[in-house]
């Protein structure tokens, strides 16, 4: 990797392999995955620990609202998102005749801008950030402590995404009534 300083190489790595799943998922999620409540439980679990780090260890370089703000976006974004997912997700058996569901793309177009969007911002004005350990407070500009927030909005925005989602899954299978067959798949694109 000519050009990129050895202590981010790693790292780089790690975000590549970060932005590979993202991407999987989100064409899992618009094609059809396997509906488990289990999965998306662990799903949400990890997603909100990460974030819950990150927006900690980022709490040492601004004041407090600064959090409270990220919070409180998280959780308007998740109270938008959870009705949406819950009118958009489709059922229907899989191959084996379990459960799946699927979004439209345009969620996973949402999801996969905001990791973009955070990622290049990252890279463009702190890729100090990516290399292991944390930035000691007063070592950053203004612009690279702006860069900061709005990665962390944009992180915060996506873990509401992730939970309204989640959450929307959950309560439109268990609104479903019991014992209703699965819609037959369709190759049909969703509204």
């Amino acid at each position: 990797m000519a050009g990129i300083s050895s202590s981010l190489e790693g790292p780089l790595l790690i975000e590549a392999l970060i932005a590979f799943v993202v991407l999987r998922r989100t064409l899992l999620l618009s094609r059809g995955t396997t509906y488990s409540e289990g999965r998306i439980a662990i799903t949400g679990v990890f997603y909100g620990l990460l974030c819950a780090v990150v927006l900690f260890e980022d709490a040492f370089l601004f004041p407090w609202w600064v959090l409270v703000a990220d919070d409180a976006l998280l959780v308007a974004v998740l109270l938008v998102m959870e009705p949406y997912a819950r009118r958009h997700v489709q059922f229907f058996s899989g191959p084996g005749g379990g459960r799946m569901y699927r979004f439209p793309a345009t969620l996973g177009l949402a999801y996969v801008s905001l990791f973009a969007v955070r990622t290049v911002v990252t890279l463009a004005y702190v890729p100090q950030l990516l290399a292991f350990g944390t930035v000691p407070p007063g070592s950053l500009s203004s612009t690279a402590l702006l860069a900061i927030g709005v990665v962390d909005a944009l992180f915060a925005g996506s873990t509401g995404l992730l939970f309204g989602r989640s959450i929307g899954v959950v309560r439109a299978d268990r609104a479903l009534p019991k014992g209703a067959p699965a819609l037959a798949p369709t190759n049909e694109p969703l509204p």
